[in-house]
């Protein structure tokens, strides 16, 4: 691993590597940079672009088995390339840039992690994700408009619920079923209480989140 003028952290060509704790600005490329590696965790890092035109918080490229856990990034952006078998999990991304990119990235999971951003004419896209299988989206916290802010190729396969019945609480009271993502939706009805939204979200075409939440992350409790 090292340093450059570009990246905060630079890790290349790397395994079982552990960046913690760590707090990291004024960065010019990216504050966290991933590449040609395997089994990195990046987990509780507090990455912010200082007073320059930063847009990357976390780059990675050609790497699997990644875990990116517990991290906030303050108008910056995670972006994926060639990532597989990887696990987003607990991060909080907020700010008016282009959050979350993932391109060519398949197997990989998110969970647990919150998105609030700015609606800004220049950045329609917050969650942008292009050619990839098998990728796994639920118990998110996507605080836009979904019609508005995710832009995904219908034709890309991704699931928008859990892969099975998660145990959960809502409001104190305990739950199992199917758990998909919250959306900064209006009118949405539950009409049992058990905090999920009747009427299923459609993010594009054939792209369907069959289990939205109603309320955002703050109301539930995840057993998995």
């Amino acid at each position: 691993s090292e340093s450059n003028k570009e990246n905060s952290i630079n890790i290349t060509d790397s395994s079982e590597i552990y960046l913690l704790n760590n707090s990291i600005s004024m960065i010019q490329e990216a504050g966290i940079y991933i590449s040609n590696s395997t089994y990195t965790l990046i987990d509780n890092n507090l990455i912010t672009p200082g007073d320059n035109n930063s847009i990357r918080g976390i780059k990675i490229n050609s790497s699997e088995y990644i875990t990116v856990s517990n991290n906030e990034l303050e108008d910056l952006s995670l972006n994926l390339s060639f990532v597989d078998n990887s696990i987003f999990q607990n991060n909080y991304l907020y700010g008016h840039r282009q959050p979350i990119t993932m391109h060519y990235s398949n197997s990989n999971t998110f969970h647990q992690n919150v998105v609030e951003v700015e609606l800004h004419p220049a950045v329609p896209c917050k969650l942008r994700i292009t050619e990839g299988i098998d990728n796994r989206l639920f118990a998110n916290e996507f605080a836009f408009n979904p019609f508005e802010g995710i832009c995904v190729n219908s034709a890309t396969p991704i699931e928008w619920n859990s892969e099975g019945p998660l145990l959960y609480t809502y409001q104190g009271e305990a739950y199992s079923g199917y758990v998909g993502n919250y959306y900064l939706i209006e009118n949405a009805q539950d009409n049992n209480g058990d905090g999920i939204a009747e009427q299923p979200v459609i993010i594009s075409g054939v792209l369907i989140d069959e289990n939205p939440l109603l309320q955002t992350l703050t109301e539930y409790e995840f057993f998995e």
